[in-house]
């Protein structure tokens, strides 16, 4: 499996695809409106209870309100995932799949919601549908992951900073010639940690009880985010 990597930001670093700016807390993005689209080849990776789980790729789509927000939504589907296992001391992979993208709605001091799918506009999006399902079909394993604020915390106390997702600005040259343009992107490394989740069945059922819930998973990936023809950034 790849290994995750990790965008440094260097505010005097300038090569083809742009200049990174470094990492910062943000209070709000800005953007010119419209659709988002990310597309990762970086390693995602899960630990749901003791289930390690590997993506090498995930695409997300979404929305961002034009001018300034709180928030930004996505909805990320991740593929080619396998759950690390061993025989022994000798490591096997277990195909994984995803019953559903995994919806983020990101807020700017750091603290995400999550469900299955975005509801509504941008202006109005919110978190909903059912559990996520995840299946490791060789052992008849499916993990369920309920709608819900990471980390609980900021349920009670939104306005605290956090750091469940940082957010980076990124410049690119579009177009070519009279018709090239500057854009910016967002850059968004996900540290999830706190996760709830429960074992639907299968040989999940050998490390807890039916139902009980858990509440130690975590996911750490960065993604990309930007608007066709528009800018997505952090101010």
């Amino acid at each position: 499996m790849k290994s995750v990597k990790t965008t440094i930001g260097m505010l005097t670093a300038v090569c083809a695809l742009g200049m990174m700016a470094a990492p910062a807390m943000a209070q709000e993005f800005n953007s010119t409106g419209g659709a988002t689209k990310g597309v990762s080849e970086e390693e995602q990776s899960f630990k749901l209870g003791p289930f390690k789980i590997h993506c090498e790729r995930a695409v997300s789509k979404g929305t961002a309100t034009a001018g300034l927000s709180k928030t930004i939504s996505d909805e990320v589907k991740f593929s080619k995932c396998l759950t690390e296992a061993k025989i022994g001391s000798n490591p096997i992979w277990l195909k994984t799949d995803f019953g559903s993208p995994l919806a983020i709605e990101y807020h700017a001091n750091g603290f995400v919601e999550i469900g299955s799918e975005i509801e509504g506009a941008a202006a109005v999006a919110s978190i909903g549908g059912g559990a996520i399902e995840v299946k490791i079909g060789a052992i008849g394993c499916t993990i369920e992951v309920p709608k819900q604020t990471v980390p609980t915390k900021a349920e009670k106390k939104p306005e605290e900073p956090f750091s469940e997702a940082t957010f980076t600005n990124e410049t690119y040259i579009a177009g070519s010639g009279k018709n090239e343009k500057q854009y910016t992107r967002l850059v968004i490394a996900n540290a999830f940690s706190g996760i709830h989740l429960t074992y639907g069945g299968g040989q999940c059922e050998e490390f807890t009880k039916v139902g009980e819930e858990l509440k130690s998973g975590k996911y750490q990936g960065t993604l990309p985010d930007e608007i066709a023809k528009g800018s997505l950034e952090v101010v």
